[in-house]
């Protein structure tokens, strides 16, 4: 199974460590994502603001390259709703959604 992970705003996929590491420890893959613009190492990029849509669109290419597996969107707050917006587009693909405190 494969989880994609997407933390609330103002945060990185960082928070995810240590449940990725444990899910890594039950064989399943974890791709922990840092949402466009919120990066620690630079400046956003000006191809890609950070907003609801091109956050949609990363999180989107990224579930795109997952395996043939089972395929779980994770969002935490902000991120929930990022989530259903890459589930919509993605309706074949995506399995299932997790929303923690998800403003929908």
């Amino acid at each position: 199974m494969e989880f994609v992970t997407v933390p609330g705003g103002w945060q990185g996929g960082w928070v995810f460590d240590a449940v990725a590491d444990e899910l890594r420890g039950d064989g399943h893959q974890v791709r922990a994502v840092t949402l466009a613009g919120l990066e620690a190492d630079g400046p956003p990029d000006a191809d890609r603001p950070p907003n609801l849509d091109t956050h949609i669109e990363q999180v989107a290419e990224i579930a795109g390259r997952a395996g043939a597996g089972p395929l779980v969107l994770c969002g935490h707050s902000y991120g929930a709703m990022v989530v259903a917006g890459v589930a919509d587009r993605l309706s074949s693909a995506a399995q299932q959604q997790v929303q923690a405190d998800g403003a929908l």
